[in-house]
């Protein structure tokens, strides 16, 4: 046990002991720095108490055993790679004063099936849930205004996520390979969507671009083999590189603005598709 004595757990205090299966954090800790606890690969749990306002990054990355966690309610923010490669963890519950959690981390925490994030986090950054293969669904704050690059990146088994109405841009890569992913709802408050934003999704057969959405991204259905039907909207005046590509079974693109400017193998390997299903849509 650490003696009630100390107030701040230092950088890479415990950093790779590997023997180290349980610890107890005093009530007079504040802090624990950043690699404090990094590479501890048989530490199974961890309580962080109310009286700490702050954990550095990576505090518990390639803590392979760890799978349950208790963190402060006085914690604001979950820094960089916090949790990375936590192979073990199932579930994490944000507390409800955390503002941001930072990039990567949770990525690669690969049997993690459950997040609940409350609505005051304004921030997720980029690749924070990259490669958690057993994440099936989750619910978004309400007052996010970006996904980030690739923040849900290989997410395998996610098949339900809720875009609420404060997000403006879907980042880059942010749902590439999630391979069940059938049905998403991009919501009014969109106005771009990022490079290969949606690549390899590849149960995914239908998808609206709203009337807010003036960008959409090289490849970003890229490898959606179900993919059927997509209506564009008349703010849309280019279909970049690649954006369709290899969807195989898309068989009607409808679209309101006539002078669009296709790039080069946008609608490549689109086997069912001919000039005919391109539809111009009058209001």
């Amino acid at each position: 046990n650490i003696p009630e004595s100390v107030t701040s757990i230092g950088k890479y205090a415990f950093c790779g002991c590997n023997s180290l299966k349980e610890i107890t954090i005093p009530n007079s800790v504040t802090s624990i720095d950043e690699y404090a606890f990094s590479g501890c690969s048989q530490l199974k749990s961890i309580k962080i108490p109310n009286s700490v306002r702050f954990i550095g990054e990576n505090c518990f990355s390639m803590c392979e055993s760890l799978s349950t966690v208790f963190l402060s309610d006085s914690l604001k923010s979950i820094e960089k790679s916090t949790f990375d490669s936590c192979k073990n963890l199932t579930k994490i519950e944000i507390t409800a004063n955390i503002t941001s959690i930072g990039e990567f981390a949770f990525s690669n925490c690969t049997s993690i099936k459950e997040v609940i994030i409350p609505d005051s986090v304004e921030l997720i950054g980029k690749f924070c849930f990259n490669n958690c293969q057993s994440l099936e669904k989750i619910n978004l704050p309400k007052s996010i205004q970006t996904i980030n690059k690739a923040l849900f990146s290989g997410c395998i088994e996610l098949f339900d996520i809720n875009i609420p109405h404060s997000v403006t841009s879907i980042h880059g890569y942010a749902f590439k390979h999630c391979h069940k992913l059938m049905n998403i709802r991009i919501p009014e408050s969109v106005e771009s969507i990022g490079e290969y934003a949606f690549r390899d999704c590849h149960i995914l057969d239908e998808i609206t671009i709203p009337e807010s959405v003036t960008l959409i991204g090289s490849g970003c259905f890229f490898n959606c083999y179900r993919l059927q039907n997509v209506q564009l909207n008349e703010k849309i005046t280019k279909i970049d590189v690649e954006t369709f590509k290899n969807c195989f079974n898309l068989q009607k693109v409808a679209r309101f603005n006539d002078n669009i400017d296709i790039k080069s193998m946008a609608f490549s390997n689109c086997l069912y598709l001919k000039p005919e299903d391109f539809t111009e849509i009058t209001k």
